[in-house]
């Protein structure tokens, strides 16, 4: 509350909802926060994935995709899920 000490109208106003048991709800415009800095980080990476893939056959493209990494993942992904689920009938070969 100390936050409104210079507005004491709002102070009482919001010091009356917070006493209540029903609060008062009222339709308000959203207050949004400052967005990031932009800069060209972002389109700097969409344009080297972009200059990486262009000439990609889908196969070396699924490959790219589905690599190692992923297969693992897939694997601890669903290894986890089966011992959460206590699927017994779960092979994990």
């Amino acid at each position: 509350m100390s936050r409104f000490r210079h507005m004491p109208q709002l102070q009482n106003a919001v010091a009356a909802i917070v006493a209540s048991d029903n609060p008062i709800w009222r339709k308000t415009l959203p207050i949004y926060s400052t967005p990031h800095d932009v800069n060209n980080a972002i389109e700097e990476r969409l344009n080297n994935l972009y200059n990486d893939i262009i000439d990609c056959s889908p196969v070396i493209l699924f490959e790219k995709i589905f690599d190692q990494r992923m297969c693992n993942l897939i694997v601890e992904q669903s290894l986890g899920y089966a011992a959460q689920t206590m699927d017994m009938a779960f092979n994990s070969t």
